[in-house]
């Protein structure tokens, strides 16, 4: 019901049509969740690569044989975060994935106007951050 924020909501609409964000998402997203199973399809810690569009997650877990999550004692997602930042990467650990305490993920989020060169520098940094953050008690 308030009509400036209406009309702020149309403009956004209108330059998504108009400049056919749409469609990049959905080539983007396409050529991020490739780039992403190249890179950690055999990771011995990613357990899973799922997403949709440029909305994207790689679950971590201790071996892909037992997909046992890391405890959230050991408090990856912050020292994921820490690395990933160190990285020139901005992302979203988070914790719980496996039952709501333990596991870890982490989210991917880029911008609709992502160009594919800095698709390849996403996942450079991303795997920067996963090589530099082992899945193990810190000492």
């Amino acid at each position: 019901g308030h009509a400036t924020a209406c009309a702020a909501g149309l403009a956004v609409i209108n330059a998504i049509e108009r400049e056919g964000l749409l469609e990049q998402v959905v080539q983007r997203g396409n050529a991020l969740h490739h780039r992403l199973l190249q890179a950690f399809a055999d990771h011995p810690q990613v357990g899973d690569i799922r997403g949709r569009g440029l909305f994207q997650a790689l679950e971590l877990v201790m071996d892909r044989d037992s997909r046992r999550p890391p405890p959230a004692a050991w408090k990856l997602p912050a020292r994921l975060r820490q690395a990933a930042m160190e990285a020139g990467l901005v992302c979203y650990p988070g914790g719980g994935t496996a039952d709501g305490r333990d596991g870890v993920h982490i989210l991917l989020a880029p911008p609709f106007i992502i160009s594919n060169d800095q698709l390849d520098e996403l996942v450079d940094a991303l795997t920067t951050t996963l090589n530099s953050v082992p899945l193990q008690a810190p000492a």
